[in-house]
């Protein structure tokens, strides 16, 4: 069963806006009061509290998939996927009331389909002066991912706006939104590089299946040489 409107309505968002086929945004998803505790955390991190958190990250993955923690050879053989340049743009949180507001409410908005899981967030992302995020198809890594989900903690960074190009879609959305939408290949996406000064932080989210759709194929073509991101400053 497809997700629709109706079952953000049926979990207690009726602001939710469709703004294409399979692409909801909800403001107002967390309040100011639930972002307020994030900030104060973020502000005790390093910056090698950062760059540390991604590669334990893929050392822990590949363990558990390969038995090493090696994972530049993995690399190098093309059994693993290595963003070097997103080595420094993600970080767990702990602790804080947003995260479980954000897996219920995900949680509650899924419900109406049993073949839909969310085991959770907390892992915030951040993108700074000059860092794109490459157009891009969610599934293409993981093809039991259904749906993502994006949480938007601030507005105050320059340019940074998510980008769909199928759909003619550029949107910067209010801290507090969050926006949903399919991780199939009608929906391509990426983020335009913020410009100087604060940066863009956000809680991203994938939504999975059970069982794969009958027929499905999974490919893995780089929709970023057709797609591109834009630098505005």
């Amino acid at each position: 069963m497809a997700l629709d409107k109706q079952a953000f309505i049926n979990a207690g968002y009726p602001q939710v806006q469709e703004l294409a086929t399979e692409l909801w945004l909800v403001e107002d998803f967390v309040s100011q009061e639930d972002i307020i505790p994030v900030f104060e955390q973020l502000a005790t991190f390093t910056e090698e509290d950062w760059v540390g958190h991604y590669m334990d990250h893929l050392r822990d993955k590949a363990e558990r998939e390969f038995g090493t923690r090696d994972i530049e050879r993995l690399h190098e053989e093309g059994k693993m996927d290595i963003t070097f340049d997103w080595a420094d743009k993600n970080i767990m949180m702990h602790d804080l009331k947003i995260i479980e507001k954000i897996n219920d409410g995900i949680n509650n908005i899924i419900s109406y389909d049993p073949n839909l899981y969310f085991t959770g967030t907390g892992t915030i992302q951040r993108q700074y002066e000059g860092s794109d995020l490459k157009v891009h198809v969610d599934n293409h890594v993981d093809p039991y991912v259904a749906y993502a989900a994006v949480v938007y903690l601030n507005d105050d960074y320059l340019y940074g706006e998510v980008i769909f190009p199928e759909q003619g879609i550029e949107l910067k959305p209010k801290p507090g939104s969050m926006i949903m939408f399919s991780a199939t290949e009608t929906h391509p996406h990426g983020v335009n590089p913020p410009g100087p000064g604060p940066l863009r932080y956000v809680f991203p989210c994938f939504i999975k299946q059970k069982e794969l759709p009958e027929g499905f194929v999974h490919n893995r073509y780089e929709v970023h040489l057709k797609y591109q991101t834009h630098k505005k400053y």
